[in-house]
């Protein structure tokens, strides 16, 4: 199986169904025409199914799509010939994931006089040090994707991608923490469930 092969499985296998190409197209940089040959071929191979509702389709991934791309993922761990180093990266990324969860908490809830309470972001120095916290973040999370990407070229794209989300957040668009579609937030759980199953574990909420 291509590089670009396993981006778009490993794609469909995170979120199982998706209405359109755009979000691969998003999330794996490559062309509208280089993505609908792979889905097809993928057709072909019964990886995955393609339901149609009017004149909208959805693309499922099948169970024997979840196996191949489980067994591409334990062979891409065989293949870095460092298979230890690489499982050290993803339990530093769980680390950093607890760190990232209550930040983002933080964003969404302040807690005054001992009870929680929505954040409307009307404190702008409360906003400010959650931020700044995050930009911190950011740094550990960066050097540890750059580690990991140096077995496996595919999580190069999620630094690129986290890098522009925190860009905007540093121009004050804080949409892009956990509301835009590239937001931290989004790229970060497509990045922590791939991690996961790279990992060979399962979400725990």
């Amino acid at each position: 199986m291509s590089e670009d092969e396993f981006a778009v499985l490993n794609y469909l296998d995170i979120f199982k169904s998706i209405t359109d190409i755009d979000s691969i197209k998003i999330s794996t940089d490559l062309e509208s025409e280089r993505i609908k040959a792979i889905l097809a071929k993928f057709l072909e191979e019964g990886y995955v199914e393609k339901e149609v509702y009017g004149e909208r389709g959805m693309w499922n991934i099948k169970k024997v799509g979840e196996r191949v791309a489980a067994l591409h993922r334990q062979l891409l761990l065989e293949k870095t010939g460092r298979k230890d180093a690489v499982i050290k990266k993803c339990e530093e990324f769980e680390e950093l994931n607890v760190k990232f969860k209550a930040l983002v908490t933080s964003w969404q809830i302040r807690v005054v006089d001992g009870v929680p309470i929505i954040n409307d972001h009307s404190d702008a120095e409360y906003d400010s040090i959650i931020l700044n916290k995050i930009f911190s973040l950011h740094e550990d999370v960066k050097r540890t994707l750059e580690e990991l990407a140096s077995f496996i070229s595919m999580y190069r794209s999620y630094v690129k991608r986290l890098d522009f989300a925190i860009e905007k957040l540093k121009e004050g668009e804080t949409d892009y923490l956990t509301k835009a579609q590239s937001s931290y937030h989004n790229v970060w759980f497509e990045l922590h469930e791939s991690i996961l199953k790279l990992w060979g574990k399962e979400r725990i909420e």
